[in-house]
């Protein structure tokens, strides 16, 4: 167990540099979000877009494809940055913007509580791409954008191809929170 947490956390901090523009220091160093930052609406093209530049980052080793480490590492860090900024970062029309996982009472259903949960999330995380990546257990831009996809599904609770008020919440949070049911 330990040679595995200290795989992941060797991962983690090589991967945390693929999101050096959405570190906990940007939460700590701001009091208020600039309202044009913050998401109100967002379409499903809109998020796969995003999903699609995640996925590339996320190949650290350039192969076009993510493994097993590659992807549990992800979630961990989304997870992880997540509980502490409160929000996650998204890429729309080129523009960074913030999906906020808080709600009105200013809680959050990210939480990370101790190194079990850390490997608990990577846990879930592996139980998703062996579901998700086929047989070839390489997960390719196709396969991560179906998961993106069931994600954005899962929180577009109309069903009308857009997000808005709770959903967007519930958006960021099922993108910070991967879980078993939305394989």
């Amino acid at each position: 167990m330990w040679k595995s947490m200290i795989a992941l956390t060797a991962s983690a901090v090589a991967f945390s540099g693929a999101f050096a523009g959405i570190s906990a220091e940007g939460a700590k160093t701001r009091s208020a979000h600039n309202s044009n930052e913050i998401v109100h609406v967002m379409g499903s093209t809109d998020y796969l877009t995003h999903s699609e530049d995640i996925f590339e980052r996320s190949d650290l080793d350039g192969s076009g494809y993510l493994d097993v480490d590659e992807f549990a590492s992800l979630q961990v860090v989304k997870r992880e940055l997540a509980h502490l900024n409160g929000f996650i970062r998204v890429t729309i029309a080129g523009e960074q913007k913030i999906l906020l996982l808080k709600d009105k009472r200013n809680t959050t259903t990210i939480q990370i509580q101790s190194p079990e949960d850390r490997v608990r999330i990577d846990a879930v995380a592996r139980q998703v791409f062996y579901g998700q990546a086929g047989d070839d257990q390489r997960m390719v831009a196709d396969e991560y954008l179906a998961l993106s996809r069931d994600i954005f599904d899962s929180a577009d609770r109309n069903g009308d191809g857009f997000v808005a008020g709770a959903e967007v919440r519930a958006l960021g949070v099922r993108d910070a929170a991967i879980t078993l049911a939305v394989s």
